[in-house]
């Protein structure tokens, strides 16, 4: 008896041990039902990335976009568009509705038909036109003048200072009438009553001016009437210079003294010098004002010499030309009354 109540304390204290030694089991919480986060929604959100906006653009507008001063200009202006992170597009013709809010700048090498409707409908764009005379600044408009009087006189003193006894003739348009005047100029003003030596003996410089359209056959039939005063040196005007009468000059033996680049080497050969008006420089004086959006601005175009052949066309000779150009320039040398 005394055993099995010894016993039953030896139990009921095992019970009461294992009782105070239990912990008490947790719930475990269960994850909602539903498709798992994402990495993207796991990180803390971010503001919307925004699209980078597309360039602003520049346009230029020219008739011909081959011409040596279309690409001339291109270039220069895609040098300064770059730098301003603008890009520039070339196009023939413009309508105003091409003038979408990212056309900055737009340059025009002739006034077109609608160019007060471009205007208006666009004033936060800045438009350059060149080579008008007639065109006044607007409050959105700003004018590059090209002289072609100057660069007339420039050529006639060229081809007078490069040639023996003066003998140098030009084929010209025959308007504007001017024209005509200041490369008659230009030779005299380099050797006043320039008679030369030798017969056949004619005051020189010499001009045969025909109507802009006309025919190879009759530019051919004017140079061959210069060349009975054996000439020395022939300027061609650019107005005139088709591939087809350059094609004929390059068979010459007279130097050549033009208004474009020579075209091959057959030219290059008896070609002393390019003279042309200089764009390039008045539009990098007024490029900071068209970014800014200052219209208005005006500037006239000086004559610039390049394609310069030194054995036909010494530097000596250049710098007395360049001593004319600048006096052009500066105003105390007019190509029309030069004296």
């Amino acid at each position: 008896m005394k055993i099995n109540f010894i016993i039953l304390l030896t139990l009921l204290a095992l019970l009461l041990a294992a009782c105070s030694n239990a912990t008490p089991a947790l719930a475990t919480p269960t994850a909602p039902e539903g498709p798992a986060p994402t990495q993207a929604q796991a990180t803390t959100p971010t503001a919307a990335a925004t699209a980078t906006p597309a360039p602003g653009k520049v346009f230029l507008v020219a008739p011909d976009p081959g011409s040596p001063l279309a690409v001339s200009l291109k270039a220069r202006l895609s040098e300064l568009a770059t730098a301003q992170g603008l890009v520039v597009e070339s196009r023939a013709a413009l309508q105003p509705s091409d003038l979408a809010p990212d056309v900055r700048i737009v340059v025009l090498l002739a006034a077109p038909s609608n160019l007060n409707d471009l205007l208006a409908a666009s004033s936060q764009t800045q438009f350059l036109l060149i080579g008008d005379a007639s065109a006044s600044p607007q409050s959105n408009l700003s004018v590059i003048l090209q002289d072609p009087d100057r660069a007339a006189f420039v050529a006639g003193y060229v081809a007078a200072v490069i040639s023996t006894d003066w003998r140098s003739a030009a084929l010209l348009p025959d308007s504007p009438a001017s024209l005509q005047q200041a490369f008659l100029n230009g030779g005299s003003y380099w050797c006043g009553r320039c008679a030369p030596i030798h017969g056949p003996i004619v005051i020189f410089p010499l001009v045969s001016a025909l109507p802009a359209n006309s025919s190879l056959g009759a530019w051919q039939n004017a140079l061959t009437q210069l060349k009975t005063n054996i000439l020395e040196t022939l300027y061609v005007d650019p107005t005139i210079s088709s591939p087809d009468l350059l094609k004929l000059l390059a068979g010459q033996t007279m130097v050549l003294v033009g208004g474009q680049s020579p075209a091959d080497d057959a030219l290059r050969q008896h070609w002393a010098a390019t003279v042309s008006s200089d764009i390039l420089t008045p539009l990098n004086s007024l490029w900071p004002g068209l970014l800014a959006g200052k219209g208005g601005q005006s500037a006239t175009a000086s004559v610039t010499l390049s394609d310069v052949n030194s054995t036909l066309f010494s530097p000596g000779r250049q710098r007395l030309t360049q001593q004319v150009i600048a006096s052009l320039v500066a105003g105390t040398l007019d190509a029309l009354t030069p004296q």
